[in-house]
C-alpha cells in the first residue's frame, strides 16, 4: 500500500512539473478531471489491501433489508468487468479528446451484459454512499436509478459466492462448489491488537 501511495504522489508531483514546463502554470479544466482520476485511481489500488479476501473481486449489496442483523454481499469475480473510458479517443474527429465518463461493464458467460457509466456526479455519489448518505428523491429519480438499474441486471446474474456480515467488520463467506456442495467460512482473519 505504501508503494502505491508513493508512485502515486510521484505521479502528481511529475505532473505538476510538467504543467508548468509546458503550460507555463495554466491550468485547463482537462487537468483537474485527469489528477482527479489519479487520485481516485490511486485510492482505488488501496482498497485491495484492506480488505485481503475480495482481491480479484466485486462484492455488491443487491439489496437492503429493513431491520436486517446480517448484510448480505454477491460476489462477482473482477475478470467479468471492465473500465474504460465511455468516448475513446479513436472515436472523436477532434485532435484532443477528454473523456467525460468511464463505463465499468459487465459481461459474463451466459450473455448477460451491464453498463454502469461513472461521471464525476455519479462518482461523487458513490463516494457519498460508502459514508453512509441517504440520497435525495432527485439524486433517486436521477444517477441513483441508473446505479440501481446496473445492480439489478447484476442481481439476476448467476453467482457461486456470498458474504455475509453481521458487524461490517467480520465476513463469512458461503460459496457453492460445482459439485453443489456449499461451505461457509470466515473470510478474513479478526485483526489481534497488543502482545
Amino acid at each position: 500500500m505504501i508503494i502505491t501511495g508513493v508512485a502515486g504522489l510521484l505521479m502528481i508531483f511529475a505532473g505538476f512539473g510538467l504543467i508548468s514546463k509546458v503550460y507555463a502554470n495554466h491550468f485547463a479544466g482537462w487537468m483537474f478531471v485527469k489528477m482527479a482520476c489519479w487520485l481516485v485511481f490511486t485510492a482505488l489500488g488501496g482498497l485491495a489491501y484492506r480488505r485481503p479476501h475480495l482481491r480479484g473481486k466485486l462484492a455488491l449489496q443487491v439489496r437492503q433489508v429493513e431491520a436486517a442483523t446480517i448484510r448480505s454481499y454477491r460476489v462477482f469475480p473482477a475478470e467479468r468487468f471492465e473500465l474504460l473510458p465511455q468516448e475513446p479517443a479513436q472515436a472523436s474527429p477532434y485532435l484532443e479528446h477528454t473523456p467525460s465518463a468511464l463505463a465499468l461493464r459487465y459481461a459474463d458467460p451466459t450473455g448477460l451484459r451491464a453498463e454502469l457509466a461513472i461521471n464525476l456526479d455519479v462518482f461523487e455519489m458513490l463516494d457519498r454512499l460508502d459514508h453512509g448518505y441517504r440520497p435525495t428523491v432527485d439524486e433517486i429519480q436521477g444517477y441513483y436509478l441508473t446505479l440501481a438499474v446496473f445492480k439489478n441486471i447484476l442481481g439476476s446474474a448467476p453467482y457461486q459466492e456470498v458474504l455475509l456480515t453481521p458487524t461490517g467488520h467480520e465476513f463469512y463467506s458461503v460459496t457453492r462448489y460445482p459439485g453443489g456442495q456449499l461451505t461457509m467460512r470466515l473470510s478474513e482473519e479478526t485483526p489481534t491488537y497488543g502482545s
